[in-house]
Formats: structure tokens, sequence, C-alpha cells
């Protein structure tokens, strides 16, 4: 018998016995600088909203402008300047603003609420 290497989530297989699968929550792929050169890329898995973070609204590429303090986002790393280029699987970074921040709202919705505290 081999291992069930099919199915919602799964990434890959090692052994008969050993399934890797994605971690819930909302993974983005961040980058560094604004150069699409850089390989100063950054994956990060939001498991609650809010996401702790916003950008410049209306204008591409999704540049990372503000980071809350003690938010998921400061949490995992997130830095001012950092362009969103991943959302999920899918690619941003050709879309219009109005596309990217759509679909990176459907996903956040997905997300469990964290009640903020005043």
């Amino acid at each position: 018998m081999g291992a069930n290497c099919s199915g919602a989530g799964v990434v890959a297989c090692r052994s008969e016995d050993e399934v890797l699968v994605d971690p819930p929550g909302l993974k983005m792929v961040l980058r560094m600088s604004t150069s699409a050169d850089t390989d100063q890329r950054k994956e990060v898995n939001f498991t609650r909203s809010p996401l702790g973070m916003s950008f410049a609204t209306a204008r591409m590429p999704m540049i990372v402008g503000r980071v809350l303090q003690d938010g998921e986002a400061m949490d995992l790393g997130v830095q001012l300047g950092m362009v969103i280029e991943r959302i999920g699987e899918a690619d941003v970074t050709e879309l219009t603003y109005e596309e990217a921040f759509s679909f990176m709202q459907r996903k956040v919705e997905e997300l469990p609420k964290v009640k903020e505290t005043s």
C-alpha cells in the first residue's frame, strides 16, 4: 500500500506514512524591494484577521506601507516596503489594484477574526 498523495492541501509525499500538507491560513509571498529582480522573498502564512498591515490604495504593486504593532503581520516579519506578489497561489503582480484588493478581501474573510482590544 502506498501513501495517499492526493486531496486538498497535500504538498508532497515522502513515504508510505508521511504526507506533507499546507498549514491552514492565507499564504502570501512578499519581496523586500520594488525591484522584481531581487531574490529576497518571504513567504508568510496569516492565520487570523485583521492582518495588521496596510498599503497604498489604488496603486500597484501593492507595497506594505504600515505594519501595526502587535499585529500578525509584525509577528510574521512583514516589513515596510515589502511588495505583495502572491496571495494564496495567485500571482497578483499583473492584476489591477481593484482585482488584487478584492481577491485579498475574499481570502481574508475566510480567516478567523480576532477581536481587537482597546
